[in-house]
């Protein structure tokens, strides 16, 4: 089955090391310098190292995603314990954030502080208030340990502006929030996309939480952006993901 060659693909792979991280640089808006890297997973297949997003898209529909948030949590950590000058972030899947080997990885991880402190997890908001429960639970045990928390494709689920108010997000206490790229992309062309931006611009302002625009291609775009208030860009106006560290 089609679901299955792709769980057996990415276990393969994370079996035989066909697995790696690349990283996009996520910089500050003002001053354009590096704020981060946002680590980004890789397969090598038929000889050529390629995203893993279809990898991971259809083998969270199955579960068992936890095995793969805990290779990259790991390998991030690798990476802060030889280079004390970065910050990164990394992506969890919402089906790992109840799982206790991945709760266990992060808890070995922490016991680093200076690693920890250096560390953002970024988790992806969905379309469930159950689902976005089960963040908040998350955030409370990880931030004690020194971790960020970011809110991934804001915008995207429960939060989107004809769903719900994104007030409800100030009860989850989480330090980031990324703009999904599909308002970033049509802010220029579209009110109301501009204005959702602007929305949540306040918001976190209001409540002393950082925000990340996605998907920032062009000058005009980022001049935009920044001129709304985002703390932070990421887009290939800036950079493509690295594959190593400068």
């Amino acid at each position: 089955m089609e679901h299955e060659r792709y769980k057996d693909a990415l276990g393969s792979a994370l079996a035989r090391g066909g697995l790696r991280l690349v990283y996009q640089p996520v910089v500050c808006a003002k001053s354009e310098s590096v704020y981060k890297y946002e680590c980004l997973l890789r397969v090598y297949e038929e000889g050529v190292w390629v995203s893993a997003g279809s990898y991971i898209a259809e083998r969270e529909k199955l579960g068992g995603l936890h095995e793969i948030d805990i290779f990259v949590l790991q390998q991030a950590a690798k990476v802060l314990t030889q280079r004390q000058d970065i910050t990164l972030s990394v992506n969890v899947s919402n089906g790992s954030l109840s799982s206790e080997q991945w709760i266990e990885a992060v808890v070995l991880v922490a016991q680093d502080a200076n690693v920890a402190n250096r560390l953002i997890i970024e988790v992806t908001e969905t379309g469930s208030l159950e689902d976005l429960n089960e963040i908040a639970k998350f955030v409370s045990v990880v931030q004690p340990y020194g971790f960020r928390v970011a809110i991934d494709d804001f915008g995207s689920g429960v939060f989107h502006p004809e769903k719900c108010s994104i007030d409800e997000l100030a009860n989850m206490k989480v330090n980031i929030i990324k703009i999904d790229g599909r308002y970033v992309c049509k802010m220029l062309a579209c009110e109301a996309s501009a204005r959702f931006i602007n929305a949540i611009v306040q918001f976190a302002q209001k409540h002393s939480i950082k925000t990340v625009a996605e998907f920032v291609e062009n000058k005009s775009v980022a001049r935009a952006l920044r001129e709304i208030g985002v703390d932070y860009l990421q887009g290939h106006y800036f950079s493509s993901a690295l594959q190593a560290i400068p």
